[in-house]
C-alpha cells in the first residue's frame, strides 16, 4: 500500500528543517520562533549583491549620495527581514479531520488559520501534492482547503504541510512545518461496470426474472446499470425520453440483503472489494436493509448513512498495513 506522504523539499535548508518536526502534532499549532525558519530569497541575494556593489562604488568614489541610498536601502532590507519573520510567527493553525473519500478521487483538507490578535498578509499554505493556496488573515478564522490525490485505499497519513510568507517584498522566504496527526480513511474505488445486486440470502432472495418475491407492487424507477433483468427496464418511458432506467418494486425495498466477500470468489482483491462497495452503494440507494460478511468481519443488516460508512470502513481497511 502506498501512502500519501511528502515529496523532497525545494532546498537543503529545508530538508534539515525539517528533521525537526516530524511528530505529528493534533489541535490548534501556534508557529513560536524556535520553528520559523527566514532566508533570503533570489531576489534577496540578488538585491543584497546589488547593495554591496553600491557600497564599493560610493566608498571607491567617495559619493555621499551613494553612501546614502546604499544604507537607506540596507535599513529598507533589515526591515523587510524582521516584517517577514513577524508575519508568520505566532500564527495559530488547525487541521480538521478529512472527510472519508473514494480511491481515484481528490481528497480535501481544511486548514483553520488564525491571527491570534495580529493581521497577516500573503499567508500560503502548500503540500507537494497539492501546490500552494495563499491567504490574509486577520481577525476573524480564515479556512484554506488543499486537495490531494486518493489513489489507494487504505488509512493514510496526512502529508507534511508547509506555511511560509515572503511579505512585503519577496526579499525573505520565512517558512514553517506543521505534521498533521489526522488520518485520512480512503474507501476502495466502486466498480463501474458490476453485476447487479444479489445477495447470499436471508428471509426472501431476490430471483432472477419476474418480480421479487411474488410482492409486484410498484416503488420507483433508478438508473440502468449492466446486468439488469430486460424484464424490469421501463421500456415506454425508454421510448417516449430515451432514458434506461429499471423499475423497483416493494419487495426488492423491503428485503434484508447479506453482501458476502464469497459472492466474489476468483477475482483479485482489489477488484472484490471494489466491486463489493458497488453494490454496498447499490443497495443504499435503493433503500434496502443489508449486512456484510467479511473474513474476520460480520456486519449485522442495516440502514442509513452511517451503517453504509461503516461497511465502506470495513472495506477500506481488509488487510490494511498502517506503516510509520
Amino acid at each position: 500500500m502506498t501512502e500519501v506522504i511528502p515529496g523532497k523539499p525545494r532546498s537543503l535548508f529545508e530538508r534539515l528543517s525539517q528533521r525537526r518536526h516530524q511528530l505529528p502534532e493534533q489541535g490548534e499549532i501556534t508557529l513560536h520562533r524556535r520553528r520559523v525558519y527566514i532566508l533570503p530569497t533570489r531576489y534577496g541575494l540578488t538585491f543584497s549583491l546589488l547593495l554591496l556593489l553600491m557600497l564599493v562604488g560610493s566608498i571607491n568614489y567617495n559619493n555621499n549620495l551613494g553612501y546614502a541610498f546604499t544604507f537607506l536601502f540596507g535599513s529598507i532590507t533589515t526591515l523587510s527581514m524582521l516584517f517577514t519573520h513577524r508575519n508568520i510567527h505566532g500564527l495559530g493553525l488547525r487541521v480538521a479531520q478529512p472527510e472519508p473519500v473514494f480511491a481515484t478521487s481528490r481528497a480535501y483538507i481544511d486548514i483553520h488559520l488564525r491571527g491570534n490578535g495580529r493581521y497577516r498578509f500573503a499567508i500560503q499554505l502548500q503540500t507537494d501534492e497539492s501546490g500552494h493556496h495563499e491567504t490574509d488573515v486577520g481577525k476573524d478564522t480564515r479556512k484554506i482547503r488543499l486537495d490531494l490525490p486518493a489513489t489507494t485505499r487504505g488509512l493514510h497519513r496526512l502529508p507534511r504541510i508547509k506555511c511560509f510568507t515572503e511579505y512585503p517584498y519577496g526579499l525573505f522566504h520565512a517558512w514553517s512545518w506543521i505534521t498533521p496527526a489526522e488520518r485520512l480513511l480512503v474507501y476502495p474505488a466502486p466498480e463501474l461496470t458490476a453485476p447487479p445486486l444479489v445477495s447470499r440470502g436471508e428471509g426472501e432472495s431476490r430471483s432472477s426474472g419476474g418480480h421479487p418475491g411474488g410482492r409486484d407492487d410498484f416503488h420507483g424507477l433508478r438508473d440502468y446499470r449492466h446486468g439488469d433483468p430486460r424484464s424490469h427496464i421501463a421500456w415506454k418511458r425508454e421510448a417516449r425520453h430515451g432514458d434506461l432506467v429499471v423499475k423497483l418494486f416493494a419487495g426488492q425495498i423491503g428485503q434484508s440483503l447479506i453482501i458476502d466477500w464469497s459472492m466474489t470468489e476468483g477475482l483479485p482483491t482489489e477488484t472484490r472489494l471494489s466491486r463489493l462497495a458497488r453494490w454496498i452503494l447499490d443497495a443504499a440507494n435503493e433503500g434496502l436493509a443489508y449486512g456484510l460478511v467479511m473474513p474476520g468481519k460480520t456486519i449485522d443488516p442495516a440502514t442509513g448513512e452511517a451503517h453504509m460508512h461503516a461497511c465502506l470502513k470495513a472495506l477500506a481497511l481488509f488487510d490494511n498495513e498502517d506503516r510509520p
